[in-house]
Formats: structure tokens, C-alpha cells, sequence
């Protein structure tokens, strides 16, 4: 995942389109001292062309009139492709003629720039569409920090979240051990750092297992596997991370001034998802499964992963350590059959 202050630091890329090289090197030389400048001389294969560079330009200049395919064409083409859609396009052109531009701007175009070139509008409007790019997507990574996928093109398209109940979801929930008191005995920044270092680890398993991390409430975290789509190994898949955030401390711990030690609990059944708020959105996932989960990892060890008997039901035969722990009440839910689950051999 990119960071903010990595998108911030790199310098925007603009991308001409033209068949003249009289107008590409005098767009060229206008733009190269702040920006990367990219040149293609033909419209033709546009999207195919865009969609392959390493980077997204954040904004293209695109002539009108070129031989093969026009910019308006290009532009209908552009705004068609969902990879390329949200680039904007400011049209070059010589025409100075209202219906022509109100046709670039209806196809999508975001401006106009007119020849003969005056460097200080070209500036000012490449700087603003750029500045406008860089904002719009700043604000998607802080969407993708917050909302799955699903959630975020969803919002997009009607402006609200509809709730989805899913009935096969695995959900983790891990916590500190003696948080409260290490937190009263350390720096704020040190506490700080330490959450910082072992969450942006922990996410980096997470994603590397191919679950999703939900939340965090202070020192607890919450990923699930499952949410959308159906994923048959989605048990085993939490297990794994699970297994990998143990890995990750005591390996820490060893060279760390702090220890710190977790606990894991495991459950699988029915889940609801939703977005609350309206300023502030919080996508979360209910139903007695987190319930449940929360309350499993509320009884286990520290370092250790306690699972209920719907998420042993699934695990592969022989590949894990199963400690039967028998049945123990859970706290409003009734007894429930429990085990620690452990490392046996294990293939990543």
C-alpha cells in the first residue's frame, strides 16, 4: 500500500498527446521543471497504451484534431476504460468555436487549453487539474484504509453502503496482553510507535494471507475473511495469520526493551456489514460470529489462538495442533466447545 506522504513527495506526471512536435516540445519545455512529462504522437490504442505504464499519468493533454483517432474519440475511449475513467483531460485545440468545446466538455473533458500556447494559462491549468488529481486520490487511499472495495465503488455509484449479510465469514480478534498497564509505564510516543510498528506488521500478514483487516479499538484488532465472496480456505487462511502475528512478536520480543504478548480468538458463521455514520464513515461487521470471536479470545492464554468448534470443523486434518480445551461458557452465549490450535507443519 502506498503511503500518503509517498504520493505527496512524487512529483505529478502529465501525459501529451499530439501529432505535432512543434506543440510537444513548447508543452514540454513549459511543464518539464515541475513535472514528469510523458509524449505519445497518435491517439491510436490509447487506453491499451495508458494502461500499461508503470503510473497512471495524473493528467493528459490531448490534441483535437490528430490524424487516426480524434481527441474526442480518445477522450470517449479514455472515460470508457475503468482503468483510465478518472484521468482528466484537458483538450488542446485551435478551434475557437462554443459547440466544439461544450462536445469535449460533455464527453468528459475537464478544460480547454487554446494555440497559439500562453505559458502562464497552461501553467495555471495543468497546476490546478494536477493539484485536483492529487487530492482525489488521497482521498480513495484514505477510502481504501477505511472500506473494502465492494464498499467504496458502491458509494461511489449511489453515495450510500447498502448492508449485506454473508453467512460463511471467519473473523479474528487478537489483543494485548496487560495493555493498560504497560500504556500507564511508557512514553505516549514510545506507546505510539510500538502500536504503530506492530499493526503496520500485522497488516502487512494480512494482506500477505489474503484477509482483511476491519478495525482496531485501541489495542485489539479485527480482520476477517470471507466479506463478498465465498472463500473456501478462509478458515485456514486465519488460522495462518494468526499463527504469523505469534511468529511476528516473538520475534520482536527478542529485541525489543517491550514485551508484548497476545491474545487470538477465531470464530466462522453468518456476519452483517454496513457503513455508519454520514461524515464520518465506519464500515464494521456484526452479528453474535463477532460476538462470539470476541468472546473466545476474552478466555484465552496470552500467545496462545483459541478456536471454536466450527472453525475446527474446517481445518485440514494433521496439518495443526488441536488442544481440546472442552466446553467453556462464553459469556452470554451459552458453552461452546473450544481448542488451542497450534503449529504442526505447516506450508506457507
Amino acid at each position: 500500500m502506498i503511503g500518503l506522504g509517498q504520493q505527496q513527495d512524487k512529483r505529478g506526471t502529465v501525459l501529451v498527446v499530439d501529432d505535432s512536435a512543434e506543440n510537444i516540445a513548447i508543452l514540454v519545455n513549459l511543464l518539464k521543471e515541475e513535472y514528469q512529462v510523458r509524449v505519445l504522437k497518435s491517439a491510436v490504442n490509447i487506453t491499451q497504451v495508458v494502461s500499461h505504464f508503470n503510473d497512471l499519468p495524473d493528467l493528459i493533454l490531448l490534441d483535437v484534431l490528430m490524424p487516426g483517432i480524434d481527441g474526442y474519440e480518445a477522450c470517449r475511449l479514455l472515460q470508457a476504460d475503468p482503468i483510465t475513467k478518472d484521468i482528466p483531460v484537458i483538450f488542446i485545440t485551435a478551434l475557437a468555436d462554443a459547440q466544439a468545446e461544450a462536445r469535449g466538455l460533455t464527453l468528459g473533458a475537464v478544460d480547454y487549453i487554446t494555440k497559439p500556447f500562453n505559458p502562464e494559462i497552461v501553467k495555471a491549468r495543468v497546476q490546478t487539474q494536477v493539484a485536483l488529481r492529487r487530492e482525489r486520490l488521497k482521498t480513495e487511499l484514505l477510502l481504501a484504509n477505511m472500506l473494502p472495495a465492494e464498499a467504496i465503488l458502491e458509494l461511489k455509484k449511489s453515495g450510500r453502503v447498502t448492508p449485506h449479510r454473508f453467512e460463511h465469514v471467519t473473523i479474528l480478534f487478537s489483543d494485548m496482553v496487560n495493555f493498560t498497564k504497560i500504556a500507564s509505564e511508557v512514553p505516549v510516543d514510545f506507546l505510539m510507535n510500538e502500536l504503530s510498528e506492530v499493526f503496520s506488521a500485522f497488516d502487512g500478514i494480512v494482506e500477505k494471507r489474503g484477509v482483511e483487516r476491519i478495525k482496531l479499538i485501541g489495542d485489539a484488532y479485527m480482520a476477517a475473511c470471507g466479506i463478498a465472496q465465498y472463500v473456501p480456505d478462509g478458515v485456514e487462511r486465519m488460522v495462518n495469520t494468526g499463527l504469523d502475528f505469534l511468529d511476528y512478536l516473538q520475534q520482536r520480543n527478542q529485541q525489543s526493551s517491550i514485551t508484548w504478548d497476545i491474545r487470538i480468538g477465531i470464530h466462522v458463521g453468518e456476519v452483517i456489514t454496513g457503513v455508519v455514520g454520514e461524515k464520518k464513515y465506519q464500515y464494521d461487521v456484526f452479528g453474535d460470529t463477532v460476538n462470539i470471536a470476541s468472546r473466545v479470545e476474552n478466555l484465552c492464554q496470552p500467545n496462545h489462538i483459541c478456536i471454536t468448534g466450527a472453525v475446527k470443523e474446517e481445518l485440514p486434518a494433521g496439518k495443526y495442533s488441536i488442544n481440546d480445551l472442552g466446553a467453556l461458557e462464553l459469556k452470554g452465549k451459552g458453552a461452546f466447545p473450544l481448542f488451542y490450535v497450534g503449529k504442526l507443519e505447516r506450508e506457507d
